[in-house]
């Protein structure tokens, strides 16, 4: 499959699963196993966003806003912010690789899944790829980027992960 084509499958997929999470996120985050122990608010660490260009800063925002608004019984089902010093981490990272962002999960084994709590999540943004605010041809759009790897940081996995078929 050429470069091209390889990208344009990978943006359909990103917007499939953003779609998805956004009209089944409680059911399905339910369904994975990995949940956040007794915290209505994660926090990521604003001191490490000092180096980042400020329209993707924004972009992060954004995404953390859409998924404050997913809500369950009326309730928020968590909230995303920023503050210094936690160990929650968005970065951005160069790296020749086909990945645009990946969420490293450190759980907490207390108990086997389903009850296997998150301790803390670092996020990084691949900017070997062309990253750009909004939709533009050849590149990728930060927001929904960040807003996926944030659903991986609330403990959501790929449809494929959990034997559903098709993603």
């Amino acid at each position: 499959m050429s470069r091209t084509k390889k990208r344009i499958v990978q943006k359909l997929l990103c917007l499939c699963l953003v779609i998805s999470l956004l009209t089944g996120t409680t059911a399905f985050a339910k369904s994975n196993g990995y949940k956040w122990k007794d915290t209505p608010v994660v926090y990521f660490d604003k001191s490490v966003l000092g180096g980042m260009d400020q329209s993707r800063i924004n972009c992060i925002q954004r995404a953390m806003s859409t998924w404050n608004s997913v809500t369950y019984n009326g309730d928020p089902m968590i909230t995303l912010n920023f503050k210094s010093s936690v160990p929650n981490t968005i970065r951005e990272k160069y790296v020749i690789a086909d990945w645009v962002g990946y969420s490293y999960i450190y759980p907490i084994y207390e108990s086997p899944p389903p009850n296997t709590v998150i301790n803390h999540v670092d996020i990084e943004l691949n900017v070997y790829h062309s990253l750009t605010d909004g939709a533009s041809s050849g590149s990728y759009d930060v927001q929904s980027v960040i807003q996926h790897e944030l659903g991986h940081a609330l403990g959501i996995a790929h449809c494929h992960e959990n034997g559903e078929t098709p993603c």
